[in-house]
């Protein structure tokens, strides 16, 4: 069953090109949940995993050149976790595809990995850089 994930204040980081891209990232989770509840291809459900781990990438870059700019002290752990994620949003990309994971899981992975990282790790930086 496809989740619902509206946009919620808690995932408010107060830093507008922080939240705007996280907005993207959420909506990129939505589809996919749509795309697993409608039974949607293999093959279209793989191409929206590859937008979402693009689109990670590029976030996380995006992030981090924000951290770099003002200094922020937790900058390397704040990266470590970034690559973390990428290590095991590539494993359950991987295991889709050789049919040991679901789409839904993946929904379920990320959804939980967003909620979390966003609210204490993404908030800690904008409050870095309001200061």
């Amino acid at each position: 069953m496809a989740i619902t994930i509206p946009w919620d204040g808690k995932f408010e980081t107060g830093y507008e090109r922080i939240d705007s891209e996280h907005r993207i990232f959420l909506g990129l989770i939505h589809e996919l949940s749509v795309q697993s509840e409608k039974e949607t291809s293999k093959e279209r459900i793989g191409r929206t995993l590859r937008e979402i781990r693009k689109y990670a990438d590029f976030h996380f870059t995006s992030e981090e050149n924000i951290m770099e700019d003002v200094g922020y002290p937790d900058f390397e752990e704040h990266k470590r976790l970034h690559q973390m994620l990428m290590v095991q949003l590539d494993g359950a990309i991987y295991d889709f595809h050789h049919g040991a994971q679901t789409a839904e899981e993946i929904v379920s992975f990320l959804f939980q990995w967003f909620a979390l990282h966003t609210t204490r790790e993404d908030k800690r930086v904008a409050e870095f850089v309001e200061r």
